[in-house]
């Protein structure tokens, strides 16, 4: 094996430049092959989830298309707050009139969620903000039937705990969160977190490790809640960018258009936000195929470039054994076998792949992704060595020592 290893570093020295280009075409391939599988496999996730969402119904989202100088007034001039008031009064009156034929739910993750100074600070699921001082971590505000609407799968928690979502919560009441898989290491169910403001959460248990979520205004984007907290959502009807929050990520799922149409009506009577509707199962049909054809495109990008890379590979190698025809004659002359000749030429094939491998490895992490790509490579090393291997094993000594005068 040493001796297999004194020939692989004067082999590199001899074909540094050779090696150094197939290097960089291999691992290009490799990482344009994990990026392609990485889409794919995010991209089964938002379409599952988004089709079991919208199998019965339709999802209808409010874009707001408020100017910035409008959007400012409603937020500072205190009589748009008691309209901004009156807006949200009337959108839980069309909660309660549509509640059997319809659904609402609200999944808000514009804030983040940041720790006392003395809380017990999960620093691998946290993140350090220099600004102020403080490590955070990304929060998820929802309403009850949010877990359900996208199939999340809860573990210890309780059916009473997930409808406390829907409560309304009174200063320093404890307020229920569930956390990530993530937070397992940290806390247990029922501990006790405080915020930097001091207010007390408490934990009432935890998602399933590797749970996903996509917002429909945002179906590119697969968020992964393993390093989330996920919260209610609470309405402070005093605070007027609570309520904008509140109504930027209000989601009705309904098969009726009007519901949506009455809010938007009712927005502009009061002259506040220019609201529109949004159909989000039309969106869904073009977003899938945008997606399948990038998919395509990224797919023959990379087989073009291993393509290359593979003819690249091949040809320098069979160079190489050219080069070296008299040397494998003697060493197989002194007692060598074939299987050590072919082994020295693999060896370079090898370091190559292992080296893209962690390339691809520092960029990905260990995903299936990963998993799948290193199987990949795995293939293409076989193919590449396929021919190779064949030529060896069909020269004789003497063809060897003839050939290596031509």
């Amino acid at each position: 094996m040493n001796r297999q290893v004194r020939f692989l570093f004067g082999d590199m020295k001899h074909t540094l430049f050779h090696f150094c280009i197939n290097f960089m075409q291999l691992t290009a391939g490799l990482i344009l092959c994990c990026y392609v599988l990485t889409i794919w496999h995010d991209f089964r996730i938002v379409k599952n989830q988004i089709r079991q969402a919208t199998e019965y119904t339709e999802i209808y989202m409010l874009r707001d298309d408020t100017s910035y100088k409008k959007f400012d007034t409603i937020i500072n001039e205190k009589v748009c707050l008691k309209k901004l008031g009156e807006l949200y009064e009337y959108i839980q009156e069309e909660i309660n009139n549509a509640r059997n034929s319809s659904g609402f739910y609200l999944a808000d993750s514009s804030m983040k969620f940041y720790y006392s100074a003395d809380a017990s600070i999960p620093k691998h699921v946290a993140e350090y903000d220099s600004i102020t001082g403080t490590y955070h971590s990304l929060k998820l505000s929802v309403t009850a039937n949010f877990f359900e609407i996208f199939h999340l799968d809860l573990d210890e928690v309780e059916k009473e705990d997930v409808e406390a979502f829907d409560f309304p919560y009174k200063e320093k009441q404890e307020i229920p969160v569930i956390l990530g898989a993530d937070f397992r290491t940290v806390y247990k169910k029922n501990a006790i977190i405080q915020d930097r403001d001091g207010l007390p959460y408490r934990v009432i248990g935890f998602l399933k490790k590797n749970s996903n979520y996509v917002a429909p205004d945002e179906s590119r984007k697969l968020l992964s809640l393993d390093k989330v907290i996920i919260t209610p959502q609470i309405i402070d009807k005093t605070d007027s960018l609570n309520i904008v929050r509140y109504i930027q990520n209000l989601y009705i799922m309904s098969d009726k258009r009007e519901i949506a149409d009455n809010i938007v009506d009712f927005s502009r009577s009061k002259g506040l936000f220019d609201l529109s509707v949004i159909n989000f199962s039309y969106q869904l049909d073009c977003i899938i195929s945008d997606t399948e054809d990038e998919i395509f495109i990224n797919s023959v990008f990379m087989f073009i470039i291993l393509l290359f890379t593979c003819v690249g590979i091949i040809g320098n190698l069979l160079q190489f054994i050219t080069n070296n025809k008299k040397e494998f004659a003697i060493n197989l002359l002194c007692g060598a076998n074939r299987t050590d000749i072919i082994f020295r030429i693999l060896l370079q094939i090898l370091v190559m792949m292992v080296l893209g491998i962690l390339t691809v490895f520092f960029l990905f992490g260990f995903t299936k992704s990963f998993c799948l790509t290193v199987l990949f490579a795995a293939v293409l090393t076989i193919a590449v060595m396929g021919y190779p291997v064949y030529w060896v094993k069909r020269q004789t000594i003497t063809t060897m020592i003839r050939r290596s005068y031509e």
